[in-house]
């Protein structure tokens, strides 16, 4: 309906810290599987549609209202984007395409700073945690893209699982 797609799959949920929306990720079956995301507030309102955001990864803002947005935006540009989901403004952050670099898992911590997965090896590479200039703090992380990325809640840590042949390595 009006260019939206009609069929999703949820993939995971995140609440936002004051606890009064949900970003609910998912992947559109319908585009060859593109991930996205959408907001719904509680209390919701049943007869209304949420908007769909084409970013490959996305987490709650600490403001509460906007989202932390990664990947490739729809557009087409990779990077880190601050979106508001209510209208789908975007604000760019860290342009990682410039750079040459993927940028994926992007997360801001309580104090503001942005962190993400990053790598200049390309997309489905090993990935590094990188600081929100894409400066690598670690080496890369196994040996293959992430098969799961958990951030912890105050975003100090992050669970990076990859899978190395047959074997899931953290």
């Amino acid at each position: 309906i009006d260019g939206e797609p009609q069929r999703l799959r949820s993939e995971s949920f995140q609440w936002n810290l004051a606890s009064n929306a949900i970003l609910v990720r998912m992947t559109l079956p319908e585009e060859g599987g593109r991930p996205a995301f959408t907001i719904t507030t509680v209390p919701g309102n049943a007869g209304q549609r949420t908007r769909v955001h084409r970013y490959d990864t996305a987490a709650w803002s600490i403001d509460n209202q906007t989202v932390i947005a990664s990947g490739t935006s729809p557009s087409g540009r990779v990077g880190v984007f601050r979106v508001n989901p209510a209208d789908g403004a975007e604000t760019l952050l860290f342009d990682a395409g410039a750079l040459g670099v993927w940028a994926q898992d992007a997360v801001e911590t309580l104090d503001g700073r942005i962190f993400m997965l990053c790598t200049a090896a390309g997309r489905g590479s090993a990935l590094a945690l990188c600081d929100g200039r894409g400066v690598p703090l670690t080496g890369p992380i196994g040996t293959g893209a992430p098969v799961r990325v958990e951030w912890s809640p105050n975003r100090q840590a992050v669970l990076v699982v990859t899978q190395d042949g047959d074997r899931e390595r953290y």
